[in-house]
């Protein structure tokens, strides 16, 4: 018999329950057999005090014969449990095992039915920001949750795992000066003498880590103009910082409903700043919550960079209450479900509803940054097997940045309209259910009517990325080619991808387009015109680098302008800089190209071209060359100076104030361009005799 606390059903008094270890076993995930169907929550909660109580009312479904099942509930006292039927209580013992896990053995077997779990249980609020946790805001107490991946379990006892999508009825009980807020609107609410008890309403089938809790002397304001009720929570004094955020969510939330061709699902779309929130922004359905430094922000003092990150982040956030909502993953190996489409839509809408805020070429950039990490051998799958608890966030940045670009790629390779209706189809079939990878596969492949699989597979569940290299032949014959990217030196095992290839070419008058999916080593297409240069990731659509010969490269960046978009801009000399380090061409054809680049007017490439300065300046260049790369970093940069000065200009962009300190600190340190130093002494000069 197994050493554990046991609980007589007729038991009414409350128990304290000191638990045993269960041995970990291969498997983390709960045993299907009994499921829950329903859980009713009460809380009794005082952001003043340290600890809470609570109770939870769960309707089991035993699917098969048993004699134990489990469930999960960590970090609390269970006071009272109880398991029932139509024929009554049932003796029951309960052991504990790791993350939480709750054994329960049954004096006699569970037969397939209806079952009642009723647990009372009280524990401290958690002081890390995971679970139902306290945090002090000018002195003042409130009570938030986060409850991504495994911690709705931290809070009270749950099924918590995303399979288990059901409904919910939230009630709480907080001091009557208090305010509180859930995925659902307040039901009812009974007045105490110094309490006061809101019944939320029931909420629709979710996962118990979408659930939300947010509690203590809140502020709020309404959002006009949304298509459900919405408002806006934060701690005391800080509600004069909404408007921002009120004036983007109702564009924002209509885009994403024209986009789904549905309505949002909920039944309200309520917005809460947190202090310190570690992750950022969570997609609770109903109840969003936000880092206050992101939804919180002065529109007066506002840099364009927060009003970007500020939309990008509603249009993410908003975009999962379809995507991982609505319809949520069935496992954590598919987490890049909801991120990877969320980010994509976040970026989608961002752009469409705010131009001028140039989110793409951003993101274009960040994406280059995180191929470089990508492209080591220790990096791993965007979807992959989760076996413990460890993995479940593992990589989770590559399920953005990766999977976004990924599926950005697939739609440019099918279109818009059908890739559209491939996600409206998915959506759809899995209404208020849990799905897998294959799903949405399957549901782009048919609006495509070509298999997609191929494609999303090998970018999503293999490490790393491929190298598209292209080469030119006699009679225009474009030979193109795939390896798998890696820096100069190092061995690790070569994959092969199903590729979109858009091949960008031109013979020295006209810029024309080809497209191939290079699902093999190598292939040929005849273009039928001689080739002066040419490129393979038209757009820059491709999750992948690509290599052309020295000269063609040559060939594009003399005229940039021209010869690429602003997205293949953005990109090329990142894909430059990734070529010097897998050794494709050398330091003297990256010195060319980014003088070449040097001379465009847009900010942000002069950025990048700083980027590649550190590069070179870090890796090549020793004390006795440092007279000549001066040379070199006054001749690339000095048309930028000459374009924008040292000092800021009226009513300039904010891409070039950004950018003008970077500029003025390399050609005066690394370019000792004198212009730069005497005015700077003399700016020194006049600041220490009058700050």
């Amino acid at each position: 018999m197994r050493n554990a606390i046991r609980f007589p059903g007729l038991v009414a008094a409350a128990l304290l329950v000191a638990l045993t270890a269960v041995a970990a076993g291969a498997d983390i995930r709960l045993d299907s057999r009994v499921a829950p169907t329903f859980q009713a929550i009460e809380l009794d909660l005082d952001a003043d005090r340290t600890e809470y109580t609570g109770s939870v009312r769960i309707e089991l479904e035993v699917r098969s014969a048993t004699s134990e099942f489990q469930f999960h509930a960590e970090e609390m006292n269970l006071d009272r449990v109880v398991l029932s039927d139509s024929k009554g209580p049932i003796d029951i013992g309960i052991e504990e095992g790791e993350d939480g896990l709750r054994l329960v053995t049954c004096e006699r077997e569970l037969t397939p039915g209806d079952f009642l779990l009723e647990i009372e249980f009280s524990k401290e609020y958690n002081t890390q920001a995971l679970g139902l946790y306290r945090t002090e805001a000018e002195g003042q107490g409130y009570l938030f949750s986060q409850f991504q991946a495994i911690d709705a379990r931290k809070a009270f006892p749950c099924w918590d795992e995303p399979i288990y999508k059901i409904p919910y009825q939230l009630t709480v009980t907080i001091p009557i000066q208090h305010d509180a807020v859930s995925n659902t609107p307040v039901g009812t609410q009974t007045m105490g003498a110094d309490t006061k008890t809101y019944h939320f309403k029931k909420t629709p089938p979710m996962p118990s880590y979408l659930l939300v809790i947010a509690a203590g002397p809140l502020e709020s304001v309404a959002i006009p103009g949304l298509s459900v009720p919405g408002r806006i929570y934060t701690v005391k004094g800080q509600k004069h910082l909404t408007k921002l955020a009120a004036e983007y969510a109702p564009p924002i939330l209509a885009a994403i409903e024209e986009y789904f061709g549905s309505k949002y699902p909920y039944e309200k779309l309520d917005l809460i700043g947190i202090p310190e929130f570690w992750p950022g922004a969570m997609e609770n359905p109903g109840a969003i919550t936000y880092r206050d430094r992101i939804l919180l922000i002065d529109p007066d003092a506002a840099s364009m960079g927060q009003k970007r990150f500020l939309a990008r982040v509603h249009a993410h956030e908003f975009a999962h209450m379809w995507f991982g909502d609505y319809v949520t993953m069935a496992w954590w190996d598919d987490l890049w479900l909801n991120e990877s489409f969320a980010d994509w839509m976040g970026d989608k809408i961002t752009e469409q509803l705010f131009p001028e805020m140039k989110l793409a070429i951003s993101e274009l950039q960040d994406v280059q940054g995180l191929m470089d990490g990508d492209g080591r051998p220790s990096t791993v799958p965007v979807r992959k097997p989760v076996e413990s608890t460890a993995d479940m966030m593992e990589g989770v940045m590559l399920a953005y940045g990766k999977g976004k670009t990924v599926l950005h790629m697939v739609e440019v390779w099918v279109g818009e309209d059908v890739f559209r209706d491939g996600v409206r189809n998915y959506i759809n079939a899995n209404a208020w259910g849990n799905t897998v990878a294959d799903d949405l596969f399957s549901a782009l492949s048919d609006a495509a009517d070509q298999d997609l699989t191929p494609i999303l597979s090998s970018f999503l569940e293999q490490p790393g990325y491929p190298t598209v290299t292209l080469d030119v032949g006699a009679g225009g014959v474009i030979s193109v080619s795939q390896k798998r990217f890696l820096n100069y030196g190092i061995e690790a095992e070569d994959y092969e991808w199903a590729i979109p290839v858009r091949i960008k070419y031109s013979d020295g008058k006209t810029i024309r387009t080809r497209t191939v999916l290079l699902d093999k080593e190598s292939t040929q297409i005849e273009v039928g015109t001689a080739v002066e240069w040419a490129m393979p990731n038209e757009g820059a659509y491709g999750y992948y680098r690509w290599s052309a010969p020295a000269d063609m490269l040559l060939k594009i960046a003399a005229d940039p302008a021209n010869n690429l978009d602003e997205r293949e801009r953005a990109v090329f000399l990142g894909n430059a800089k990734a070529l010097l380090d897998s050794g494709e061409i050398g330091g003297d054809v990256y010195l060319t190209l980014l003088s070449t680049f040097a001379s465009h007017p847009e900010p942000e490439i002069i950025n990048v071209v700083m980027d590649g300065l550190a590069t070179v300046s870090m890796a090549f260049v020793t004390e006795d060359m440092r007279e000549d790369f001066a040379h070199y970093v006054r001749d690339a940069l000095g048309p930028a100076y000459d374009r924008y000065g040292m000092m800021p200009q009226e009513n300039e962009p904010e891409a070039v104030a950004l950018m003008r300190p970077r500029m003025v600190r390399w050609l005066g340190d690394y370019g000792r361009m004198e212009e730069i130093r005497f005015r700077s002494r003399k700016m020194v000069e006049k600041y220490m005799v009058d700050p």
